[in-house]
């Protein structure tokens, strides 16, 4: 539910604003609607869970109906519950700590954070995020060029234990 404002601008386009709240929409059909939001690094197919929260967006479309990507702000207070992340790259990175087949399949019951847009750049907050494979928190940027900055905080600990885990199930 929501609401949507169009106004015409002076160079014959329009701006969009729109207050939205939305629940429990399918992540993974969000990401492929949206045709992974012209980013490459996360996709749909790494995707699962119900996203909830507030949002708030506004751009700028110039006389073509072709959106002005400079324009684009957002500011979103979301929800995820029963969220899985699926073969994601950067995480399968961790396997020289952590068993491959922990990495390929995470899952986490709650993820929350109020994530931005602004100058073509969505930062991240830091969250915590509690799953199956290990306890991490993780903020960053990923700017409209696909260029990112994602940092990842774990207890070493929680990595020797994994890794302690790992040699001890190898066959003998």
């Amino acid at each position: 539910s929501g609401q949507l404002q169009l106004n015409k601008t002076s160079n014959k386009g329009f701006e969009l604003i729109t207050e939205n709240t939305v629940a429990n929409i399918d992540i993974q059909n969000l990401f492929e609607c949206f045709n992974n939001f012209g980013q490459t690094t996360i996709k749909s197919k790494h995707l699962k869970g119900k996203v909830s929260g507030d949002i708030i967006f506004k751009a700028q479309f110039d006389s073509l109906n072709n959106i002005k990507t400079s324009s684009i702000e957002c500011e979103s207070k979301i929800l995820i519950n029963n969220g899985e992340l699926i073969e994601f790259e950067p995480m399968m990175s961790l396997s020289k700590y952590i068993n491959v087949n922990e990495l390929k399949h995470i899952k986490f019951s709650q993820l929350k954070n109020n994530i931005t847009i602004k100058n073509e750049v969505v930062n991240i907050p830091k969250m915590d995020i509690k799953s199956t494979a290990l306890d991490l928190s993780l903020y960053g940027t990923h700017n409209f060029t696909n260029k990112y900055d994602y940092h990842i905080r774990l207890l070493l600990s929680d990595i020797l234990f994994k890794k302690s885990n790992k040699n001890n199930s190898l066959p003998t």
